[in-house]
């Protein structure tokens, strides 16, 4: 029987999922498979995985739940194993490094805040704070020619980065000190200017949220920020040493 992949937990947690079932269409019963001091719950694997939203609110409930009553290591959307035993003998290989991550993220949650510019707002004031720019923009729509509308471009994308980068650091140095640890993603084009993980004590989620609403006022009037949470610590884990797919 090949097996979805939901989490790793300690031995004695609870693992109360009476009221959840797995994913696929059949809502498999959820079963805990355990060894020496961890344990890995699975669930039998759908036949046709396809990431449907169906699925994805199953995975995220049994993880919430696990979280809920003790430490987990969140598996992503998707990880399956061929067999008990094959899930079993990774999981005693891994049991170090297992043990030590559980210890790591107990009693800790994940809260993902993503940044994003209100566009307008900072292009009026990039423009309004560089007199090139405003005479750049003025000559513009007055039907200036192609090298001063290039050079306008590049002008107003540099000025655009460098804010990127100073609103991340801005909004990282308020919510930073409220986390345990932080988590990054490498902002794009086109993406959000800072998109954070963060770790927090599951008693600490109201003060996060506090420092949230201080960013919230201090930089709202040009960035809008969105925090979810609380998540598993699927950023904080790292299950390389695990059952693989």
């Amino acid at each position: 029987m090949t097996f979805y992949l939901y989490g790793i937990i300690r031995g004695d947690h609870p693992a109360d999922l009476s009221s959840h079932h797995g994913v696929g269409p059949d809502r498999p019963p959820l079963r805990v498979l355990r060894d020496g001091g961890l344990a890995v719950v699975v669930s039998e694997a759908p036949r046709d995985l396809r990431g449907k939203r169906r699925d994805l609110i199953a995975h995220q409930r049994v993880l919430d739940a696990l979280g809920e009553q003790g430490a987990v290591l969140p598996f992503g959307f998707g990880v399956v194993s061929p067999d008990e035993g094959t899930v079993l003998r990774e999981l005693a290989a891994g049991a170090a490094h297992f043990s030590h991550l559980l210890d790591e993220v107990d009693q800790m949650v994940e809260i993902n805040v993503k940044v994003t510019h209100r566009e307008d707002v900072v292009l009026r004031q990039i423009l309004l704070a560089d007199p090139e720019l405003l005479r750049l923009n003025e000559r513009t729509r007055e039907g200036a020619g192609h090298q001063d509308r290039l050079r306008l471009g590049e002008l107003v994308a540099g000025a655009l980065d460098v804010r990127r980068r100073e609103d991340a650091s801005a909004v990282l140095d308020v919510l930073g000190p409220a986390a345990h640890q932080v988590s990054t993603v490498p902002s794009e084009v086109g993406g959000p200017l800072l998109n954070a993980s963060f770790l927090v004590p599951r008693d600490g989620m109201e003060s996060f949220h506090d420092q949230v609403a201080v960013a919230e006022r201090r930089f709202g009037e040009w960035l809008e920020i969105r925090a979810v949470g609380p998540l598993p610590p699927y950023s904080f884990v790292d299950l390389r040493a695990s059952t693989a797919a």
